[in-house]
């Protein structure tokens, strides 16, 4: 449900970027009622929300520089909405799409994309809240012969003490 949610608040932020390039129009009538239907359909998610869920294990060789270039273009319409720059190891996000990849990775693409796009999206939330007049979503993708490692950061604030111990357990948010 938290994943499907992800995708709804995308498909929102889309319509709202939309809307705003759109003012009196009867069009914007239609965006509207598109956006009603997305809350609706996240609650009702959350209605049927159950402690365990199933998810594909399929696993299979990974680009993760086309993963993480499609979860960054699939929530540009909340950069924009926020003005926040996002930035891969220190290139803007259109110019890491031309870089080139790194080493493959193998693994399950559905639950990658889905951790990629919670930890992007919680800090985007962290940050589109404040008082930033500067915000920035920062990823350094590091790779060795061993192991790759991906850290995300921002500028936003931390994530409160008592929040801490929950954001690993399923179905928890900050």
């Amino acid at each position: 449900a938290h994943e499907v949610n992800n995708y709804l608040a995308i498909a929102s932020g889309n319509l709202e970027l939309s809307a705003m390039s759109l003012p009196n129009s009867s069009t914007l009538k239609n965006i509207r009622e598109a956006q009603n239907a997305i809350t609706k359909a996240g609650q009702v998610m959350k209605d049927i929300l159950k402690a365990h869920h199933n998810v594909k294990n399929e696993k299979s060789n990974l680009n993760l520089s086309e993963l993480l270039w499609g979860c960054i273009h699939n929530m540009r319409s909340t950069f924009i909405k926020h003005s926040i720059e996002v930035l891969i190891n220190s290139r803007s996000w259109d110019q890491f799409k031309k870089s080139p990849d790194f080493p493959a990775l193998y693994g399950n693409s559905y639950q990658l994309e889905q951790i990629l796009t919670n930890i992007i999206k919680n800090a985007v939330e962290s940050m589109a809240e404040g008082p930033y007049q500067y915000r920035k979503l920062e990823i350094q993708i590091n790779a060795n012969d061993e192991y790759i490692t991906v850290d995300i950061g921002n500028n936003g604030p931390a994530i409160p003490e008592d929040q801490k111990e929950n954001i690993f357990k399923p179905l928890e948010s900050t």
